[in-house]
């Protein structure tokens, strides 16, 4: 379970290198697209987990945000087990930054009896895979230190902590984060997510050049070594009010053994463990 005494703080996260890989999905089970119905599912997990105070709440939330954009269906991803019962969940969405619109993964969760199998890491992988699909980089993610595990799952899967950077109506604090992670990851993770911390500022930038030599530049081969479980994988980009500083595949599609398609033939618009 999450830690929620640790300080929340606002930390962004980006990923602009990514490649399509195989999404690992547990024996047994599959990652489909959204269906009607499915919105109260997402309910109950949710509101299991505390972040909501009601079904109904989840329920309504859910509506208000997602079904209004009905193009983007697609990109809402739900994980089954062998009886086509919903487990798990991951949505691949959108949200303003300035006045363009950027890519975000939005609400991770895993139901607790299957977590710690590689479900949340495969629904991660899923929603990637559609970014990739769709070339729709950079990727942003919205969390907070108390879900440091899930913070250093995303650097191994290319996401990196943002300095400056932000997106949504979120404010960047990075230093206050980074010091809440120090006090709860080893000593080496946490050198590691301060080297690989990113400070340049998206806007129209033309490339900068970088020397390969200087041990400050955050290469894609950075990787953390930790793999957290599926314990950690709550939301992000939850714009849920009462949590501080908040953003035609059929139920048995198996996107595991599908390759990226054109949009509509595979799940559009990222997870958790090994």
């Amino acid at each position: 379970m999450l830690d929620r005494t640790i300080p929340f703080y606002n930390t962004i996260m980006k990923c602009t290198d990514y490649s399509y890989r195989e999404t690992g999905v547990p024996e047994g089970f599959s990652i489909t697209a959204y269906q009607p119905g499915y919105e109260k599912e997402w309910a109950r997990l949710e509101y299991s987990i505390g972040d909501f105070d009601s079904l109904s709440e989840a329920e309504d939330y859910f509506v208000k945000t997602y079904l209004k954009e009905p193009e983007l269906l697609p990109d809402i991803l739900f994980a089954l087990d062998k009886n086509n019962e919903v487990v798990g969940s991951c949505i691949a969405w959108q949200d303003k930054r300035g006045e363009e619109i950027v890519s975000s993964l939005h609400w991770l969760v895993v139901n607790e009896p299957y977590q710690r199998i590689g479900l949340g890491r495969a629904l991660c992988i899923a929603v990637m895979n559609i970014y990739a699909e769709k070339d729709a980089f950079p990727v942003y993610i919205h969390t907070q230190p108390w879900s440091w595990k899930a913070i250093l799952l995303y650097c191994s899967l290319g996401f990196r902590l943002q300095k400056k950077e932000s997106f949504s109506h979120y404010v960047n604090e990075y230093e206050k984060a980074m010091t809440e992670l120090r006090k709860v990851v080893a000593e080496d993770q946490y050198e590691l997510l301060k080297r690989t911390s990113d400070d340049e500022v998206l806007s129209s930038e033309e490339p900068t050049e970088t020397n390969d030599n200087d041990s400050s530049v955050s290469k894609a081969t950075d990787y953390i070594p930790y793999e957290p479980d599926d314990s950690e994988t709550l939301p992000f980009g939850n714009d849920k009010p009462n949590v501080p500083g908040l953003p035609e595949a059929k139920p048995q599609t198996d996107m595991s053994k599908q390759q990226p398609n054109k949009r509509g033939k595979f799940t559009k618009l990222t997870d958790v463990d090994n």
